[in-house]
């Protein structure tokens, strides 16, 4: 059997987002282009087309590709780069082939060492079954990799919902033994500096998750991650959740943490990411309205962009579309951009597909 493939070259100015390239091996070409790239004008022209965190990964965490690198070997060195740190989730969201690969940090949290480790060996096993020719769209999600991986481990047995009550249980049990008090922001020092953000976020969310800190107001975010998005609030969340059981058996629900209002498409906003990222970092984003959401599920259905993929979406539409396109518009003069970019964008939040990958949801 020849390992020989054929190399499909594209000219800088023509190069595109990995996010629209199909499959591994169109993947590797990519990366085989950055990397044999000596023209420093050509470098220049496809890093703003492919974006700067791929450039980082395919030059400094890639193998030479040089027309030999197999999927297996370029698979997990895009595995392995999406482990490191320093690349945050965030960060590699808008790049479906390392979204898929790398493991949301919520879940890695919860996941003990030992754990950790089999679930890694165990996906790199599975990578090995791939080939140029998977389609990226095919590549199972890390985090629903492991979940279907504890299943199998414990039999199917194992009951997250149970365990976390059980846990909350008992940690109410010792506050009321001890005379704890119900914690704040204020004397568990999440209000100093010192400590990440990130970090204090996750502190807050799992001692409101016990019922262990007093729970104010959350209201709902505007995030960059490539896209432009709205995180819903609580209570939108708790409408959603609400919803679940009326969709069909095929419909795979996405984590809860996924469900977001898109405002505007990566590719629109390419030109001021830069400026965007800013904002979003320092917080200077100007606060999104409120998302009012109609309760009832509706089926979307359509192609994946450029692919002859269909792909199946149950949304729930939002009701103040007039207030979001306001907002956009607000940012997008913030930021220099044209006004009402995507004039045909009806905003909605995806809650499930036909796999549980966000990246596979209908636009």
């Amino acid at each position: 059997m020849s390992l020989i493939h054929e190399y499909i070259d594209v000219s800088p100015a023509e190069e595109v987002h990995p996010s629209q390239l199909g499959t591994v091996g169109e993947i590797l070409d990519l990366i085989q282009r950055i990397q044999e790239e000596t023209d420093e004008a050509g470098r220049r022209a496809r890093g703003a087309n492919v974006g700067i965190e791929f450039i980082k990964i395919a030059m400094g965490e890639i193998p030479l590709v040089g027309g030999a690198l197999g999927a297996a070997d370029g698979l997990f060195a895009m595995y392995q780069a999406g482990k490191n740190e320093e690349h945050t989730w965030a960060e590699l969201e808008e790049y479906p082939i390392l979204n898929r690969m790398k493991m949301h940090p919520d879940l890695a949290k919860h996941l003990d060492p030992i754990t950790l480790r089999e679930v890694d060996k165990a996906y790199q096993q599975y990578l090995t079954t791939l080939g140029r020719k998977t389609r990226v769209t095919d590549i199972k999600d890390i985090d629903i990799f492991a979940r279907d991986w504890i299943k199998d481990d414990t039999g199917g047995n194992l009951n997250f919902e149970l365990i976390r009550e059980y846990v909350r249980t008992l940690l109410r049990e010792a506050a009321n033994e001890y005379g704890w008090e119900v914690a704040s922001k204020k004397s568990m020092l999440l209000d100093k500096e010192g400590m990440e953000q990130r970090d204090k976020d996750n502190q807050e969310k799992f001692l409101k998750s016990m019922s262990l800190m007093e729970s104010l107001l959350i209201e709902q975010k505007v995030k960059f991650s490539g896209i432009l998005k709205i995180m819903p609030s609580p209570e939108t969340l708790g409408i959603i959740d609400g919803l679940i059981s009326e969709l069909p058996p095929e419909a795979v629900v996405l984590p809860s943490d996924k469900w977001h209002v898109a405002l505007v498409h990566q590719g629109i906003l390419k030109p001021f990411r830069k400026e965007l990222k800013r904002l979003d970092k320092a917080g200077m984003l100007p606060p999104p309205p409120p998302v009012h959401i109609d309760p009832q599920i509706e089926h979307r259905a359509g192609l994946a962009p450029g692919l002859d993929v269909d792909r199946q979406s149950w949304v729930v539409w939002v009701e103040n579309q007039g207030a979001l396109a306001t907002y956009v518009n607000e940012v997008m003069e913030l930021v220099g951009g044209p006004p009402n970019p995507e004039p045909t964008r009806v905003f909605h939040i995806s809650i499930a597909n036909l796999t549980g990958n966000p990246g596979d949801s209908v636009r």
